[in-house]
């Protein structure tokens, strides 16, 4: 069953059941209607009520930018990919669509949208109930979307944080789970890049459309600044992975030169006892220690001895 929400002029919310209760609402004073898994009921009710086109919103899984954003028939569209942290804590990403027309908005999500994004609505509601124009309404909910990737961030980097204090500061990991770990991490600040790239070129295009105010399109500027802040921690964020993956990768390699090291050790202290047997095993009949009472403890001794000096020598080395 779709969620509707309405926040009407004056700063009051409402919700309603079905989306043909707007039929007895007075449409002049609904400043944001907010559709949540709505279906196409929802949909073609509204594209015939306020003549609105939801052709860039079923086609906002292409990837031009002009499915993201699109400015005809004074209807301003946009669709933002929102990503959000999935039941494995790792970034998933769903859709946000708004369009701007007529002094009206209109918001279409999935309630995966809606509850990750939930808190910080939740915390705008203020603004958005003192909003004195549909104009300033479009705006707080852009910067809803700042202030949601802002948090989104944030909570990012302090896994990065954690995962590099593991490995680091208690000298635990596990190579290949580790290396894993990491992908994963790389390839969730990617979807982090990617939305906020995709938001400041929406923003962008706000910025040079003239169906906002002067105030609008510096507030737009502010906006766009903390965008770029944002960039800046996501940058980052892969400088830390970056780092985290150089120092694995450096753990792994003294481990493969310490187990060279033993190798070389073993091959050299195999290799004189080795040797000692290969002489007095060639059963040559002029070999005084064949026919010696004491040859075969010499042999052991010396076999033995041939062993003990270079351990004694690589340990000396701190080989071992």
């Amino acid at each position: 069953m779709p969620l509707i929400e309405l926040v009407m002029k004056g700063g009051y919310f409402r919700r309603l059941n079905r989306i043909q209760e707007l039929s007895s609402t007075n449409l002049n004073n609904v400043f944001l209607i907010q559709v949540v898994d709505g279906g196409l009921e929802e949909y073609r009710w509204l594209e015939d009520t306020f003549q609105i086109n939801l052709q860039p919103f079923y086609h906002r899984e292409d990837i031009e930018i002009s499915s993201r954003y699109s400015e005809e028939h004074e209807q301003l569209a946009i669709s933002i990919d929102v990503p959000f942290s999935g039941e494995d804590n790792h970034i998933q990403e769903t859709y946000f669509h708004v369009i701007f027309k007529d002094g009206n908005i209109f918001s279409f999500n999935n309630m995966k949208a809606f509850m990750a994004t939930h808190r910080v609505y939740q915390v705008k509601k203020r603004e958005i109930s003192e909003a004195d124009s549909s104009e300033e309404l479009f705006l707080i909910l852009i910067q809803h979307f700042t202030d949601y990737y802002a948090d989104l961030i944030q909570v990012q980097t302090a896994r990065i944080k954690k995962h590099v204090y593991r490995i680091i500061k208690k000298q635990e990991y596990s190579t290949s789970a580790d290396l894993d770990m990491l992908m994963a991490f790389g390839f969730d600040n990617i979807l982090l890049k990617e939305s906020v790239l995709e938001l400041q070129q929406i923003m962008l295009m706000l910025r040079r459309s003239k169906s906002f105010s002067i105030d609008m399109r510096e507030a737009m500027d502010s906006e766009l600044r903390d965008l770029r802040v944002l960039n800046d921690h996501i940058r980052y964020n892969f400088e830390r992975i970056d780092d985290l993956k150089e120092n694995i990768n450096s753990k792994i390699d003294l481990a493969q030169n310490k187990l060279i090291k033993l190798l070389t050790v073993i091959t050299f202290c195999l290799s004189p006892p080795t040797l000692i047997a290969g002489i007095y095993g060639m059963n040559f009949s002029n070999m005084p220690e064949l026919h010696w009472a004491w040859g075969y403890p010499f042999a052991i001794v010396l076999m033995l001895s041939s062993v003990a000096v270079p351990l004694l020598y690589f340990y000396k080395k701190k080989w071992l």
